[in-house]
């Protein structure tokens, strides 16, 4: 028997405030503990084994089965409802009684228990009366169903009660319903948890947020940032889910990710009204604040890092100039999408040129290792930004048509104006205006009335390319440079760089064009010289390691005419290691389709965009990675790392006297020999790795535009395209290489005509929570306009507010509390704002004008 006294006050709360920064504050519980909970008193509940803890001022209660009438072998788990305390153990379930815990009642249940989940206010309780043998049964309103049958002996990960019908993870299985008598699979799907929010059931887990609609659990995101999320909870009326390293807050239409300053462990039992956003890492109870929270464009969240996924390509990106790759070590440029092979595995660009004392400068990135790109724009007197913009623009924007046309049709319909159509998150932030100090006009918009300003109220939306695209601003002017051997000795250019990843979908494509644009994406890269050097002999560069597949069986090529390299097979199988294509594997390709550069051709009317094509290895020699500024340079200038010229024939070094500027140009380069500048090559056929003796290995490429003088001030625009082509012939990797050799004339064709082909079918329908007139929630707004404050009024109980400014910005949120709210406009501008309003299931959308 525990030796405990009644009540042992001594063991005193170590607080400390030492990590209360950037919204988080952590209280130290002195030891470590599986579960807790907060009451409806906002007591705070702790288990271990053999031990129930309550927080009481300082101290700490202790309660074991000397000072209560609870009788067990160790404590399982807590679970809080709206009038108590479920104290589960492994043998019993007990309804802890506050006011005399030697009369906690006893529900009955007295089997092995293995997991219990409380979901509208019944019990999901999971038994092993014996082994192998899995039992389930519910408590609800004080009787005890008969015990059913679980198909498969596992690990229960959740389970809820939603609509009348329940649903459990069998962990290993999948997700099942479970009618109270019998259990039908749903979904295949691996989850970690369930949870209803928002009378939506979702789910958390290996590929992201779910949620069921129409018996089918759909994903909400498949970004990799937050697969294998630990668990979901309500608090503060939200929707939270987690990962160790971070706290991700979900909504309808947008997710954030908040990095933790303590590994997260495990969420609190508590009610969906439960006001104070937190978590318990080791010992502690981190409180978290989402208003205090200054974002960290190095850390990889939900909202920095996003797919585009419109047609057969899944490719992800972020804001540090480091694309198709998941930030963690990998790729993540799938096609088909439904596949796990991927067929790039990293992708950046390059920049760099001279100031006029001839210092070289140069922001350039591979693998996210040289972190030298920031998020957002720079101001227009220094060139320079600070947190708080940096904050603002760490996330990429992502629109569809269908969404910009659902907006247009309830702006016409007048549910924009009177606040009955929610505005999509993307549309409402869209980032068309500079804070003050920076360039007035950033995003491109579709001005309604013509007014130069972006107001969605008025109709205007974001002018996107293509079917699909993501939107984010970066500069390269970022203080966390990291100075990797040198490199970062080389100052930064100071420039911002406009970013618009899109592409276009033909579904049952029929001919060879459609099949080309349903498996491709495209970049357009727009970047300001924000600063007041000018630079010469600039370049830009595209570079990719390209991993068809397997990383270690690929050549590279570059096909001088079409502007393009391309990585392709060396052999006819891919599947050697990792997620690989198998037989007849793909090519994939890299395209210039607008530039500021051209070398003319003879009889030609348009140019050569590529200046340059080199290849480098994987290694640290005079031809593999770049180390030194010095070196993107030379890569950039057709030229190995020590400065020699890349001559042509053979590895590219001395085979010939012949300085070249493409390496491995096929027979793309025969007619005109613009690489050799006109000196013709008569001895070499064909210079290519497949018939040069190569083996083939991990291929990286740098394809190159330049050189240019940069002005200050001055705008470059470019255009690139990735093209895929697989051809399942008898005739192996080489069939996929002519094809996509085939498939390279129409990219230009479309840039030429301006006419991408596209067959994306949509439907006006309503999506996401019911929008509805302010009369719907009883919504009051006054004064309107206001000044100092206005006072929000609801007939909803814990509804939530959000304030946001024109652009997007959340100026203010909370929660409404007994339905009615004062809320202080101090330090927000004067201007026309936008109030949302909702109890979970009904949004109500008003305006509001701020005056002096």
């Amino acid at each position: 028997m525990r030796k405990f006294t009644t009540f042992l006050t001594g063991i005193i709360m170590l607080i400390s405030l030492a990590n209360a920064q950037n919204g988080f504050e952590n209280i130290d519980i002195g030891f470590e503990f599986q579960k807790y909970a907060i009451d409806q008193s906002e007591n705070y509940w702790f288990l271990t084994n053999d031990v129930l803890y309550k927080k009481q001022g300082d101290a700490l209660l202790q309660y074991t089965d000397v000072n209560t009438n609870m009788e067990y072998t160790q404590f399982k788990d807590l679970i809080i409802y709206d009038e108590g305390l479920y104290v589960i153990t492994d043998h019993n379930i007990y309804d802890f009684n506050f006011d005399d815990p030697q009369q906690c009642e006893d529900l009955g249940f007295n089997d092995q228990i293995t997991k219990v989940f409380l979901s509208n206010g019944k019990l999901i309780v999971f038994s092993t009366p014996s082994v192998p043998n899995l039992k389930i049964q519910i408590y609800n309103e004080g009787v005890w169903s008969e015990a059913d049958d679980v198909p498969y002996f596992a690990t229960i990960d959740g389970a809820v009660d939603f609509n009348g019908t329940y649903y459990a993870i069998i962990r290993g299985e999948g997700v099942f319903k479970y009618d109270g008598e019998d259990f039908t699979l749903l979904s295949e799907v691996s989850l970690n948890d369930l949870q209803i929010w928002s009378s939506v059931l979702w789910g958390i887990g290996s590929g992201g947020v779910y949620f069921l609609q129409n018996e089918e659990l759909k994903p909400r995101t498949a970004i990799t940032s937050i697969n294998g999320g630990l668990e979901l909870c309500v608090m503060n009326g939200e929707l939270w889910t987690s990962q160790v390293n971070q706290l991700i807050r979900i909504d309808f239409d947008r997710i954030q990710g908040f990095k933790v300053p303590k590994s997260f462990t495990k969420f609190p039992s508590c009610l969906p009204t439960q006001t104070i956003v937190q978590y318990a890492g080791g010992s502690e109870i981190i409180t978290f604040n989402p208003d205090e929270y200054i974002s960290d464009p190095s850390f990889s969240t939900p909202e920095n890092q996003k797919f585009l996924d419109v047609n057969n390509v899944e490719a992800a990106y972020n804001i540090r100039n480091s694309i198709f790759w998941d930030l963690s070590g990998n790729a993540y440029y799938k096609v088909p999408k439904e596949q796990d092979a991927s067929s790039i595995f990293a992708t950046s660009i390059w920049f760099g040129g001279k100031d006029s004392e001839g210092e070289l400068h140069i922001s350039a990135d591979r693998f996210d290792q040289e972190h030298v790109f920031n998020a957002g724009p720079l101001r227009l007197a220094d060139a320079g930004t600070d947190e708080v913009v940096t904050d603002q623009f760490n996330r990429i924007w992502k629109l569809d048509r269908a969404t910009i046309e659902n907006f247009k049709y309830r702006y016409e319909q007048g549910q924009i104006e009177d606040g009955t159509w929610p505005i999509d998150f993307n549309i409402a932030s869209w980032p068309a205006h500079g804070p003050e100090g920076y360039a007035e006009n950033l995003a491109p918009f579709i001005d309604a009335n013509n007014d130069g300003v972006y107001n969605p109220m008025d109709g205007d939306y974001p002018d996107i390319e293509g079917d699909q695209m993501l939107y984010w601003v970066m500069n390269d002017v970022y203080d966390g440079r990291t100075p990797i051997d040198n490199f970062n000795e080389s100052p930064a250019l100071g420039i911002e760089i406009h970013c618009k990843a899109w592409a276009n979908v033909y579904e049952d494509a029929n001919s060879e064009e459609l099949e080309a644009i349903n498996n491709a994406t495209f970049l357009d890269v727009e970047f300001i010289n924000r600063s007041d050097t000018t630079y010469t002999d600039f370049y830009a560069a595209l570079c990719s390691d390209a991993d068809l597949g397997y990383a270690f069986d690929d050549f590279i090529e570059c096909d001088v005419l079409n502007h393009a390299f391309f990585a392709y097979n060396g052999d006819d199988d891919d599947d050697v290691s990792g997620p690989g294509y198998g037989n007849y594997p793909p090519a994939q390709a890299f395209m210039f389709l607008d530039a500021p550069v051209q070398y003319s051709i003879p009889d030609v009317d348009t140019g050569i965009y590529m200046s340059s094509f080199m290849y480098y290895q994987n290694g640290g020699d005079d031809v593999g990675d770049p180390v030194f500024a010095s070196d993107y340079y030379n890569y950039m200038n057709a030229k190995w790392k020590d400065g020699t010229d890349l001559t042509f024939g053979g590895n590219g070094i001395d085979e010939t006297d012949v300085a070249c500027r493409y390496m491995f140009p096929g027979n793309s380069d025969m007619t005109y020999n613009i690489g050799t500048g006109g000196v013709e090559v008569p001895d070499w056929n064909i210079w290519a790795m497949y018939n040069n003796g190569s083996t083939p290995v991990d291929v990286r490429g740098v394809a190159a535009n330049g050189p240019y003088t940069l002005e200050p001030g001055q705008k470059i625009t470019y255009r690139f395209a990735f093209a895929w082509a697989r051809d399942e012939e008898p005739s192996g990797s080489f069939s996929s290489y002519f094809k996509l050799k085939s498939i390279m004339p129409y990219f230009h064709q479309w840039q030429r005509t301006g006419e991408f082909p596209s067959n994306y079918n949509f439907t006006i329908v309503p999506v996401g929570i019911n929008p509805q007139p302010a009369s719907a929630l009883g919504v009051e707004l006054y004064p309107n306009p206001a000044s100092s404050s206005v006072t929000l009024k609801c007939n909803a109980e814990n509804a939530i507010y959000s304030i946001y400014s024109l652009s997007g910005k959340v100026m203010k949120s909370g929660r409404i509390l007994n339905n009615s709210e004062m809320v202080s406009l101090d330090n927000i501008n004067p201007g026309l704002y936008i109030v949302n309003i909702t109890d979970g299931k009904v949004s109500v959308t008003e305006k509001l004008i701020i005056n002096f």
